[in-house]
């Protein structure tokens, strides 16, 4: 659209799953909100296929990159025709769908991947190929599962990162105070505090039946100096500093249920912000979209 800025750009991997389907739904309506451009990326990962498979016009092969170039086109032609205002373009590439996405993804400010998928670009459950892009990318990834309800689901949905005290933690926190002053949402900031001798007691299923507990005076610190320096940035997000009692993975999977953006980091320490078991744990249930913020 001629008098429109665009800012930025967004990548979003298809692969025709459901999965990838709310994927694009969700990336195009970030496009429209932030004005950004968006590329349409299909990797084609069979090892079947000669090198050049995209540009030969050889026979072998030739069904499966025409229905990926058909992909793309419907794709492309949904995007345009319920997003008008979003610039989309796509990109088709072979190779390794991880390593691949992440070169489309290549001088963009988000990449977005499904969670659930098939034919290599976002595996069943939490597949290999979002799991790899989501701890190697070097820009904030998110992952979008089919039945994730999202901002344009959840009107009051506020936005939740999760902290640990780390420095690593502050980017995370800058992406979600960005985020909520866009969106108009509250800010969530949720810290959790999980003593294994006291699993028993600690782990729960519901969130109104986790307590809130005092933490150490340098993770109070550390937490109150990183909110506070975004907080002045942004003066307009209204903010709430949660500290719980229970497993990181299973307080932010419950704070997810009334989300309608959760925000995590990487590289992080013991806890909320690592890409191990706990943001694993986060990506496979969380109930919304989960933006990945590398820490480096």
């Amino acid at each position: 659209m001629s008098g429109v800025t665009h800012h930025g750009l967004i990548v979003v991997g298809v692969d025709g799953s459901a999965g990838s389907q709310r994927a694009v739904e969700w990336a195009a309506s970030e496009g429209a909100r932030r004005h950004a451009r968006l590329r349409v990326s299909h990797v084609l990962d069979d090892p079947f296929l000669p090198a050049d498979a995209l540009t030969a016009e050889s026979p072998t092969g030739a069904r499966v990159v025409a229905a990926a170039k058909a992909l793309v086109a419907e794709t492309t032609d949904m995007i345009s025709g319920k997003w008008p205002e979003v610039t989309v373009t796509s990109s088709l590439r072979l190779g390794k769908a991880g390593r691949e996405l992440l070169r489309s993804a290549d001088g963009a400010d988000l990449l977005v991947v499904g969670s659930h998928g098939h034919s290599g670009l976002v595996a069943a459950a939490l597949g290999s190929v979002s799991t790899y892009v989501a701890a190697h990318a070097e820009i904030p990834t998110a992952v979008v599962s089919s039945d994730a309800g999202g901002v344009e689901d959840r009107p009051h949905g506020q936005v939740v990162v999760g902290v640990d005290g780390s420095a690593a933690s502050s980017r995370a926190v800058g992406f979600a105070f960005d985020a909520a002053s866009q969106l108009g949402r509250e800010l969530i900031v949720a810290h959790a505090v999980w003593d294994p001798m006291t699993e028993s007691m600690a782990v729960v299923s519901l969130l109104s039946h986790i307590e809130r507990v005092a933490i150490d005076d340098t993770d109070v610190r550390a937490i109150a100096e990183t909110v506070a320096g975004w907080r002045e940035e942004y003066p307009d997000v209204r903010t709430s500093e949660l500290v719980f009692n229970g497993r990181p993975a299973h307080v932010l999977e419950e704070l997810s249920t009334d989300a309608g953006l959760m925000v995590v980091g990487t590289r992080g320490r013991s806890g909320l912000a690592t890409l191990g078991s706990v943001s694993l744990g986060v990506l496979r249930k969380a109930h919304c979209p989960v933006v990945v913020v590398p820490g480096r």
